[in-house]
């Protein structure tokens, strides 16, 4: 199911022997909605595309926006341009373009976007001040208008020429076997596989990465599942812009791996994403999240019907205490049979004290014989606030409670500022030591 809010208008022709429509036409979306219709065109020809968009008063850029795209494309084959048009009225934030398109044959997506930071009033600035005053004036703005009234006002319409028809289109085809996207509401999710040989694999991802050179808020990564080793991640590849807004990016790589139990993942912040877009969405925002698959050589490698069940943990791996919300209390026992060398890994919040961190219990007694401490940790990449301490530490044989806390701000999906590099790892992670 499409991740947007889908408004259609079709005026159909009166021919009863196609389902061919007059005109799609989308109108009036909520701040944080995308609208989008789908049609087809079976022969090459001209459509008419008229679109009202809405620009910011301060900042220069888009509110709304409409752009067509086809079907399993990044790029556009017609976007509404900022400076594009004539203004609507007196008004010069509300601007009209028509433009004549050529289409090929195939499916296109007609989309109609309003950044969910437009609500409130926040594009306009409602509250009184000289600066306000000034804006309107240079805007030629009705100082009284609710932001309602714009957006009410915006809309996007495709008229077909010379006798072109836009027909339903078709269902859509599913050529990547993996695809990783959170549900609405959520910022985490994984999706196992396996590879029964060593493969190609073609992996995309789309998210969203911080402004001036800040690291990804939204990104992808691969894992073995044995060993809760990362294998590739987003950050590692280069970024392409997604479209649209500036923090809209896009990672792809070919990769191989050798035969094995994989977890592909996507961590979102939850900020700007499907169903409630702080800003406008990238130009194909269905391919959000992480997508992988197989080159054509190497699909019969690749197998999907997995479940966490159907993985077996590595001996080495004895605690994975990772990626937890804010107000999070993760607790993992584990046992050793003689004394034995320990790499422990632990990403966390602190300054002079700590806020999210990881710490080791011994059951015997319930002494503490381990805990992260601002002093033997690092800065960790992104916000001074976070930490990082990876280092070896010796335990007798017994057995023991590792243990993981999180306040209530700043952890996987509720970053409050930039993220470490490597977040997929943020929490407590032990492994025997070779």
């Amino acid at each position: 199911m499409r991740p947007c809010t889908t408004l259609a208008i079709l005026l159909c022709l009166a021919a009863p022997a196609s389902s061919r429509a007059e005109a799609i036409r989308l109108a009036a979306p909520e701040p944080g909605n995308l609208l989008s219709a789908e049609f087809r065109v079976e022969s090459g020809g001209e459509v008419e595309i008229a679109a009202v968009g809405l620009r910011q008063k301060f900042t220069g850029s888009d509110a709304v926006r409409a752009w067509l795209l086809r079907r399993g494309g990044a790029e556009p084959v017609w976007s509404q341009e900022p400076d594009a048009g004539e203004p609507v009225g007196a008004s010069r934030l509300l601007r009209r373009s028509v433009d004549r398109v050529r289409l090929e044959p195939g499916d296109y997506v007609l989309y109609l976007a309003a950044g969910r930071g437009a609500r409130d009033g926040k594009a306009f600035r409602e509250w009184r001040s000289a600066l306000n005053d000034l804006a309107d004036l240079l805007n030629r703005e009705d100082p009284r208008a609710r932001p309602a009234e714009y957006f009410g006002k915006c809309e996007a319409t495709v008229t077909p020429l010379g006798g072109l028809a836009l027909l339903p289109a078709a269902a859509p085809a599913a050529p990547w076997p993996v695809v990783v996207r959170p549900a609405a509401g959520t910022h985490l999710v994984t999706v196992p596989f396996r590879l029964t040989r060593t493969a190609r694999l073609n992996v995309a991802v789309t998210g969203e990465a911080g402004q001036e050179g800040g690291g990804a808020l939204d990104f992808g990564w691969i894992e073995d599942a044995r060993t809760g080793r990362t294998v590739w991640t987003a950050e590692q590849a280069p970024a392409r812009p997604a479209g649209n807004a500036r923090d809209n990016v896009r990672w792809e790589e070919t990769l191989a791996l050798n035969a094995g139990d994989y977890l592909a993942g996507f961590l979102s912040d939850a900020a700007h994403g499907p169903d409630d877009w702080l800003d406008l969405p990238p130009f194909a925002p269905d391919d959000w999240g992480l997508r992988l698959a197989p080159v054509a050589a190497d699909a019969n490698a690749l197998v999907t019907q997995l479940t966490a069940g159907d993985v077996v943990r590595s001996p080495e791996l004895l605690v994975r205490l990772v990626r937890p919300a804010s107000g999070a209390s993760l607790a993992e026992e584990f046992q050793l049979s003689r004394p034995s060398r320990l790499l422990v890994l632990c990403l966390g919040e602190g300054g002079r004290q700590l806020f999210d961190r990881g710490a080791i219990t011994d059951l015997a007694d319930g002494r503490e014989v381990w805990r992260m401490t601002p002093a033997a940790s690092r800065h960790a990449g992104g916000a001074g606030k976070n930490l990082r301490f990876e280092g070896e530490i010796t335990l007798p044989a017994g057995r023991y409670r590792a243990t993981y806390l999180t306040d209530g701000s700043h952890a996987c999906g509720d970053w409050n500022a930039a993220p470490p590099p490597g977040a997929q790892d943020y929490g407590l992670t032990i492994r025997l030591a070779r």
